[in-house]
């Protein structure tokens, strides 16, 4: 899966070290004080990255394009494997949770999303499979992704997931639904 950030230089690592060595670690106190999105001195000026990193954001959030990597992720565990062991049988609650999960699926991303269109044509080939673990993979992640994009760009995200600068937003936070990968 692709993440787009800036960089941002963690302590005790080879990139903290080199960085230190030339000279173009931000300080702490500085990232805060100025409202940076990194701690490191880039060649460009650092509203040019900033800019650069909304662009590719912008790119991802072009209708179909979160789909179209997962939908690939999909042919190939179908060409992988045809069948996963499960660790046990479904429980009631496991077929409710399974059952809530498929509506909102089938509601956000299939009826209301921009991307229905490519989800539906990355769903019918899962489903022809007998991929349903896959299509709720692909269905839910390609949504996080599209939401966290469309908030980076209003600038409600952070450019770095490490970013010392918090984000205050009126808009209430989303869950994000874990599918476990049963591999």
């Amino acid at each position: 899966m692709l993440t787009i950030n800036l960089l941002q230089a963690l302590p005790k690592t080879p990139l903290w070290d080199r960085l230190a060595r030339d000279g173009r670690l931000v300080a702490a106190g500085e990232v805060e004080a100025s409202g940076r999105e990194s701690n490191i001195r880039f060649r460009r000026p650092h509203d040019e990255v900033v800019a650069t990193w909304r662009r590719c954001i912008g790119l991802r959030v072009r209708p179909g394009a979160p789909v179209r990597p997962l939908h690939s992720s999909v042919r190939c565990d179908l060409r992988e494997s045809s069948h996963r062991p499960g660790s046990s049988r479904p429980t009631g609650s496991h077929l409710k949770r399974g059952l809530t999960l498929l509506v909102n699926l089938l509601l956000r991303v299939g009826l209301l999303a921009a991307y229905r269109r490519p989800f539906w044509r990355m769903a019918r080939e899962a489903i022809r499979h007998g991929q349903v673990e896959s299509l709720f993979t692909v269905g839910f992640v390609s949504y996080h992704l599209i939401e966290f994009s469309r908030d980076a760009l209003r600038g409600e995200q952070n450019a770095s997931f490490y970013s010392a600068r918090a984000r205050e937003t009126n808009r209430p936070a989303q869950a994000i639904i874990m599918v476990p990968n049963h591999r």
